[in-house]
């Protein structure tokens, strides 16, 4: 499979609704959501996000990104901990609208991490292959003559999750960030460091 990534915006199940501070999504799926059992989440419970809720987050991020307005849906701690919970409901729960199955085995995801700096774009990628349960691989570099661990700049890391390609090139563009495509539908650009915004752990080895 070869490491490509769309930006056309993707179709938003859910209907939305944006207070002063976080998204507040209304989903107009309750009857679908309430049958889950098996997520056990359900939409505007205290349970968490459903699946078409988390989905409706992530594709309302994207717009906003493609429009260079997604730091409202970043800005504030609560913001993000909502789209770190609508990662974490996607990963594990199958979206056939979407085009995502997690059952299937290695699951569909690519990711583009876009970063300043190669250690910052690969700490980026180890947490997020840790939070989408797939494996973490050192990309190489596809700067001719040029060592991974010796890229300087911005830098841009693409890793498919079913072959277990991974690189990384030197970048020009100004956009920051993850785009994470599960199965046929991509989302971001997500925060670097939405799953260790503390940097608590140690940076990864790149050798």
């Amino acid at each position: 499979m070869p490491l490509q990534f769309s930006r056309q915006p993707p179709t938003v199940l859910c209907k939305q609704a944006l207070s002063t501070s976080v998204l507040r999504l209304s989903c107009s799926h309750k009857r679908k959501c309430s049958r889950r059992a098996v997520t056990r989440l359900h939409c505007g419970a205290k349970e968490g996000l459903c699946v078409q809720d988390a989905w409706a987050l992530l594709h309302k991020l994207t717009k906003e990104d493609i429009k260079g307005n997604s730091s409202i849906l970043t800005a504030s701690l609560d913001a993000r901990s909502l789209l770190r919970e609508a990662v974490e409901v996607i990963a594990t729960n199958a979206a056939p609208a979407e085009g995502w199955d997690p059952s299937i085995q290695p699951p569909e995801i690519l990711l583009g991490v876009l970063s300043s700096d190669i250690r910052l774009a690969v700490r980026a990628l180890r947490d997020w292959a840790s939070a989408l349960h797939v494996p973490f691989v050192i990309p190489t570099s596809r700067v001719e003559g040029v060592s991974v661990t010796s890229l300087r700049g911005s830098v841009y890391i693409k890793y498919n999750a079913v072959s277990q390609q991974c690189y990384a090139t030197q970048y020009s563009g100004t956009d920051r960030g993850v785009l994470v495509t599960f199965g046929g539908s991509l989302v971001g650009h997500l925060p670097l460091g939405l799953f260790d915004e503390s940097m608590q752990q140690a940076p990864p080895s790149l050798s």
